[in-house]
C-alpha cells in the first residue's frame, strides 16, 4: 500500500469457498465480488432477508448494554442505508446480540469489535473485514462447522462476518475518526456482495476518509447502481438499462481489469460530468454496467495505476492491466454519447485504450484550501491525501495534484486541471499552474469557483495535456454550504434560545441539507439528510432534517434540523458544527449551556397556546376533554428538564431499567393556573423521560381543586435550577372557591328546528343532553354528545332515518355557556339559575345543519353540591 499521508484505507478480505462448476459465462466487473476464475458474482438469493447478529463489546466508552445499544443502534444505521435505495430490494434482519465474535463459517452473519482468536490477520492501517464465505456449485453445501445448506446457485454466499479491527479505536457518536456508521456501511457493501471501486468518492472505495473528525456515510450512485444491479426491485420503473462492451488494446488484445466509468454529461454533451456507475473488465476485456436510468451517458475507461491500483482489488482482478492510457468513447477531444433506453440493452463498440506514452500523466494524491471572499492565498498548508476533495457550493479554491517525482508520472508544466464540466456550476478561475516541492514531488494548482447553485455530489477531476489525460472520477465532491447563527439553535418545545444537555433543539439556517429526511428506528441515527450536526466532541442525535414551511428542497429559503443535545455534554457552553462532509462544514458556532432548560410543547410547536398534554385516556386537554379540577391528572409533554435516574445514552429510547422509567433526580415545579402543584409522588405521580421516546420528557400532575376552570389555563415548569419554562394552556372544568358540580341527565331541550335550503322542511323535537362535569365561576360547562329525534316533511319525502318523514340526527360535543356568569346564578334556597346557548350538528333531511338552541337553567342543589338540572330552551339558525 502506499503512504497514504492522511487517508486510511479498508480493505476487504475474501474468504471463498470455490471449486470447479459448469455454468454460463458471464462476466461481472470489478464493483461486485466475483469467484476467483471470474465467472460467477457472489449474492444473496434474490428476495431473500440478510439476517446478521451484533457483538457490540470492544468498542471504547461503550461497555454497558444500555451503550451498547448506541453500537448496535450504528451498525444498524449502517445497514439500513442500502435497503433504502430506490430500485433495489435489499432486506436486513437484526436479529439481536451475540457473544460470538471474529469470522467463522457457520451459516451466522455476526458483526463484531473483537477477534479473540484471531480468525483474522490485519496488515497495518486495515480497519475492517468482511469475510465471506460462497457456494462453488448448487446443491448441498457443508459449511466448516458441519453445517449443510442448500445453494440455489454458484456463487451465492452463504456465510459473511464483517470483523473490526479490535486494536483501532471505534466510535458511533463521532468521537474518534473510525466511524461505525461510515466504515460499516462500506462493509455491509462487501457483505451484499459489491467489490471496491475505481470511483473515489463512492462508499466502495478503498479509502475510508476523515476530516474534522468526520468520515462521508453517503452511498452515491456508483454504489447503489452496483446494488441493484445485483438485487433489482422487479417492480421497480423505469425499468433501468444496460451498457456493455469491450476494452481492447492499440494491438486489438483484450485488456483486463481496466475501470470502466459511466458519466453523465453537461448540456453541452462534450464533458463527462457526474460519474454514474462502473465496473472492470473481465479477462477477454467485455464489461456489462447494469441498472442505469434511461438516458444519455458516455463511457471511459481508465487504468487503476493510482491512487486505487489492483492491489485494492484481492481476487481475480489483482492480476489485470494497468499499462495504457485513458480514454473516452469516441475519443478525449469529440467522446460520443451513449442512449440507454428502459429495459434495453446499449452495446458500445469496442474502446481501444491508448499505448501508455512516456510522460503518462498520473494524480496520487490532491489537496484543497478555501480562498476566502474568492481570493486564494499565495502560501498555504496543504494536506494532500487520495481521498475525495469534499467542497461546499458557493465558494472559491484552490486545488492541486502531485505526481511521482523524477519518474514517468511527472505531472509536467504544459498539464492543465480540469474539474466537473466546463458548464455554469464549476468554473476555472485563471489558468493551471505549478511547480516542485522542496521534496522533489511536482505539482499542479488550479483555482476554481462552484455555484451557490451547483447541484451536490460527485464530480470528474483530472489533468490532461496534449498526449495524455488522467481522471479521477468522483475526485470532487459538491457539497451543501451550511451556515447558521447562534441564535438559530432553539429548544424545539419553548422556541428559546435556552439549551441544555438533552434538550431537543431545532437548528435553523441556509444550505444545511442536502435531501429531506426522518428517523425511522431507534437508537437514533447521527447522519439524516447527508448531513451530520457535531455538539462538542461528538455527533447529535438526529430526529428530521426538512424545510419548516414545507416548500420543496429547490425553493426552501431556509431549512431546519430537529436532534438532541447530548446528555454527556458539560460546561457552561459548546460548540455546534453542521457538517457537509470529510472538511466540509459550517462555521462552528459556540452555543450557552444552563443546566437545565424547560420548554413544554404546544400543539402548533410554537412554545404558546393549548399545550400537547394528555389526559389519562391521551385525549388533547382542550376544550373538548377539558381536566376536571382535583379529579385529573395530566400528562405534560417537554424537553430539557435535567438530569435523570437511571442515566440514558443520548439517542437511546427511554426504557425500564431495573425496575422504572429514568426519572428526573429532582421534581420541578409545575404551576396549573398559576397554582402550585405540591411536589410529593401524590401530585406529581412521574417525572422522567417519557417510555419508548427519545429525548421527551413526561411530567404526570394532578390538577389542584383550586384551579380556576377556563379553556385557557396556563401550565409552566420550573425546575428545581430555577429556569422557567413557556407558558402553555389547557382546558379545566370545576375548581374555584365554591365549586357546583353538573351532574346526572338533564331535561331536555325543546323547540322548533326550521329546515335549510334547497329543503323545504319543518321539524320538531326534543334533544336529549348529558351535563357532566364540575363548573366555577364565570366558566364554561363543557357537555358530551347525546342525540336528537323528531319528525320533519322533507320536499324530497327523503331523509336519513329509518322512515319516510322521520329524520335523526348526531350531535357532536358541545358547550353550554351560563349567562349570565355563574358567579351570579343564585343558590340561596338551594337552587340554581341562569341562562344558555348551544350548538350542534345533525342531518335533516340528507342534509348537514349546524343548529343553535338558546334556553333558561333551573336547577336544586341536592346535598353535596350536586345539582339536578333542568334545561329548556328553543331553537333556530
Amino acid at each position: 500500500m502506499k503512504n497514504l499521508l492522511s487517508s486510511k484505507y479498508s480493505l476487504c478480505f475474501l474468504a471463498l469457498v470455490w471449486g470447479f462448476a459448469l455454468a454460463p459465462r458471464y462476466t461481472y466487473g470489478g464493483a461486485n465480488e466475483v469467484t476467483p476464475d471470474g465467472q460467477h458474482i457472489l449474492r444473496w438469493p434474490a428476495g431473500s432477508s440478510v439476517h446478521y447478529v451484533v457483538n457490540p463489546s470492544g468498542v471504547p466508552g461503550f461497555t454497558t448494554a444500555l451503550q451498547q445499544q448506541v453500537v448496535t443502534g450504528a451498525v444498524d444505521d449502517a445497514f439500513r442505508a442500502w435497503t433504502n435505495i430506490s430500485g433495489a430490494s435489499i432486506h436486513f434482519s437484526d436479529d439481536g446480540g451475540t457473544s460470538q465474535s471474529g469470522a467463522s463459517a457457520d451459516g451466522v452473519n455476526v458483526v463484531s469489535f473483537l477477534d479473540p482468536n484471531q480468525t483474522v490477520s490485519f496488515p497495518p492501517g486495515v480497519l475492517a473485514f468482511t469475510v465471506i464465505t460462497s457456494a462453488p456449485a448448487a446443491g448441498n453445501i457443508q459449511l466448516a462447522n458441519g453445517k449443510v445448506v442448500t445453494a440455489q446457485f454458484v456463487g451465492q454466499i452463504l456465510d459473511a462476518d464483517i470483523v473490526f479491527n479490535s486494536q483501532i479505536a471505534f466510535s458511533p457518536i463521532g468521537t474518534t475518526n473510525n466511524d461505525i456508521v461510515a466504515i460499516g456501511r462500506h462493509e455491509a457493501g462487501h457483505l451484499l456482495g459489491l467489490d471496491h471501486t475505481g470511483v473515489l468518492s463512492s462508499i466502495m472505495n478503498p479509502f475510508a476518509e476523515s476530516g474534522l473528525g468526520a468520515a462521508s456515510r453517503d452511498l452515491q450512485s456508483d454504489d447503489m447502481i452496483s446494488a441493484t444491479s445485483i438485487y433489482p426491485d422487479p417492480s421497480f420503473s423505469p425499468v433501468p438499462g444496460t451498457i456493455s462492451g469491450t476494452i481492447t488494446s492499440s494491438t486489438g488484445a483484450p485488456i483486463k481489469s481496466a475501470d470502466v466509468v459511466v458519466f453523465t454529461t453537461d448540456s453541452s454533451g462534450l464533458n463527462p460530468l457526474v460519474p454514474v456507475a462502473s465496473q472492470l473488465s473481465g479477462a477477454d476485456g467485455s464489461y456489462r454496467i447494469t441498472g442505469l436510468p434511461p438516458g444519455k451517458y458516455m463511457v471511459g475507461e481508465e487504468p487503476l495505476d493510482g491512487p486505487i491500483t489492483l492491489r485494492n482489488f484481492p481476487g481475480f482482478y489483482s492480476s489485470g492491466q494497468t499499462n495504457f492510457a485513458t480514454t473516452l468513447f469516441g475519443g478525449t477531444a469529440t467522446p460520443t454519447t451513449v442512449s440507454v433506453a428502459a429495459g434495453q440493452a446499449s452495446t458500445v463498440p469496442p474502446i481501444v485504450a491508448p499505448a501508455a506514452p512516456s510522460n503518462l500523466l498520473n494524480i496520487l494524491q490532491m489537496a484543497s484550501v478555501f480562498c476566502p471572499q474568492g481570493v486564494c492565498p499565495q502560501a498555504a498548508n496543504f494536506t494532500f491525501s487520495s481521498s475525495p476533495l469534499y467542497l461546499p457550493r458557493g465558494n472559491t479554491y484552490q486545488v492541486l495534484m502531485t505526481g511521482t517525482s523524477g519518474s514517468s508520472n511527472d505531472l509536467g508544466s504544459g498539464s492543465n486541471i480540469f474539474v466537473g464540466s466546463s458548464g455554469a456550476e464549476i468554473t476555472p478561475q485563471g489558468g493551471t499552474s505549478g511547480g516542485t516541492f522542496s521534496s522533489g514531488q511536482p505539482y499542479r494548482q488550479q483555482n476554481i469557483s462552484i455555484n451557490s447553485t451547483a447541484t451536490p455530489g460527485p464530480r470528474n477531476m483530472g489533468i490532461a495535456n496534449s498526449s495524455s489525460i488522467s481522471a479521477m472520477p468522483g475526485g470532487v465532491v459538491v457539497t451543501v454550504n451550511p451556515s447558521f447563527p447562534v441564535a438559530g439553535v432553539v429548544n424545539s418545545a419553548s422556541n428559546s434560545t435556552v439549551l441544555a444537555p438533552g434538550t431537543i433543539f431545532s437548528l435553523y439556517g441556509t444550505d444545511v441539507v442536502a435531501s429531506y429526511d426522518h428517523v425511522s428506528a431507534v437508537p437514533l441515527p447521527t447522519n439524516l439528510g447527508g448531513i451530520s450536526v457535531k455538539v462538542g466532541n461528538r455527533y447529535a442525535p438526529l430526529f428530521s432534517t426538512t424545510c419548516p414551511n414545507g416548500l420543496p428542497l429547490s425553493t426552501c429559503p431556509y431549512f431546519q434540523i430537529n436532534g438532541m443535545i447530548p446528555f454527556e455534554t458539560t460546561g457552561a457552553s459548546t460548540t455546534m458544527t453542521v457538517i457537509a462532509g470529510p472538511n466540509a462544514a459550517s462555521s462552528t458556532v459556540t452555543i450557552p449551556l444552563n443546566p437545565t432548560a424547560p420548554g413544554i410543547f404546544s400543539l402548533d410547536l410554537s412554545g404558546a397556546g393549548q399545550g400537547a398534554i394528555l389526559n389519562a385516556d391521551y385525549s388533547i386537554v382542550d376544550a373538548r376533554h377539558p381536566a376536571v379540577a382535583g379529579r385529573d391528572v395530566i400528562l405534560i409533554y417537554a424537553s430539557g428538564l435535567g438530569p435523570v435516574t437511571p442515566s440514558l445514552p443520548s439517542g437511546a429510547a427511554s426504557q425500564v431499567i431495573g425496575n422504572s422509567f429514568p426519572q428526573l433526580v429532582r421534581l420541578p415545579q409545575v404551576l396549573i393556573g398559576g397554582v402550585p402543584v405540591p411536589q410529593d409522588s401524590n401530585n406529581i405521580p412521574f417525572a422522567g423521560l417519557a417510555p419508548g421516546f427519545v429525548g421527551l420528557y413526561q411530567v404526570n400532575v394532578a390538577v389542584p381543586a383550586n384551579v380556576a376552570g377556563g379553556s385557557q389555563v396556563s401550565v409552566q415548569i420550573v425546575t428545581a435550577e430555577g429556569q422557567r419554562s413557556n407558558t402553555v394552556t389547557i382546558a379545566v372544568t370545576g375548581g374555584g372557591n365554591n365549586p357546583v358540580v353538573l351532574t346526572g341527565t338533564a331535561a331536555s331541550v325543546s323547540g322548533t328546528v326550521p329546515g335549510t335550503a334547497p329543503f323545504d322542511s319543518t321539524a320538531t323535537g326534543s334533544i336529549s343532553v348529558s351535563a357532566t362535569g364540575t363548573s366555577s365561576g364565570g366558566q364554561t360547562v363543557y357537555i358530551g354528545g347525546g342525540s336528537g329525534s323528531g319528525t320533519a316533511l322533507c320536499s324530497d319525502n327523503g331523509g336519513t332515518g329509518t322512515g319516510t318523514g322521520n329524520w335523526t340526527g348526531t350531535i357532536s360535543a358541545f358547550s353550554m355557556t351560563v349567562n349570565p356568569a355563574i358567579t351570579s346564578l343564585t343558590t340561596n334556597g338551594g337552587t340554581v339559575s341562569g341562562s344558555f346557548s348551544l350548538s350542534f350538528s345533525d342531518t335533516l333531511c340528507g342534509q348537514s345543519q349546524t343548529q343553535s338552541v338558546t334556553g333558561t337553567v333551573t336547577g336544586t342543589v341536592n346535598p353535596g353540591g350536586a345539582v339536578t338540572l333542568s334545561i329548556k330552551g328553543s331553537g333556530g339558525n
